[in-house]
């Protein structure tokens, strides 16, 4: 039989970790203390306000040009037809340089074309040594139509990222829209 160590106080146990897992494990405990993840309409009102946070957002980054890659959606006239229960279009960013910490507004125009119902988006964000998303790396909102402004910069998640590789855009509701459209989307830096 082993005897387990002393852990009473006085003793300490050092635990060594590659610097990712620090990482990992440093983001996980800002996530549950400080992480919002749930906007609301909040983008809704950002992006009505746009124009008197336009000092308040510098250095944009455009990802105007790049091609998504999409899942359950296919192109339909300067849009995205809805064809299954999970549409979504993900967008590598790699090659952009981008860090959060350089790059905490999210803002695009979106369009529900022939809208049924009020749903939720959810933006899904990944980078460093992750090659794709994960939950708790995301924000979800209630969306309207016209210009949003996410503060992705709320996600521990994406403060800490070095490089950012990729944003997913997530439809919760696939029966909410037949089509829509994500376009003129910018990173921002919030002053």
């Amino acid at each position: 039989m082993v005897t387990p160590p002393d852990i009473s106080y006085g003793n300490i146990i050092d635990v060594i970790v590659s610097p990712s897992v620090y990482k990992e494990y440093v983001a996980s405990l800002f996530h549950r203390a400080f992480a919002v993840s749930d906007f609301q309409k909040i983008p809704v009102s950002w992006g009505r306000s746009e124009k008197s946070l336009r000092t308040k957002m510098t250095m944009p980054v455009s990802l105007t040009g790049l091609s998504p890659a999409t899942f359950h959606v296919s192109s339909f006239n300067d849009s995205y037809k809805i064809e299954g229960e999970d549409p979504q279009l993900i967008f590598d960013i790699s090659a952009l340089s981008v860090s959060g910490r350089n790059s905490g507004l999210l803002k695009f125009d979106f369009n529900c074309i022939e809208k049924t119902s009020e749903s939720r988006m959810q933006i899904f964000c990944w980078g460093d040594e992750r090659d794709g998303p994960f939950e708790a790396s995301s924000v979800s909102f209630i969306y309207e139509n016209g210009t949003l402004i996410v503060l992705i910069g709320a996600s521990p998640w994406w403060v800490g990222l070095r490089q950012v590789k990729g944003l997913r855009f997530d439809l919760d509701n696939a029966s909410a829209c037949r089509a829509f459209s994500i376009e003129n989307i910018f990173l921002y830096r919030r002053e």
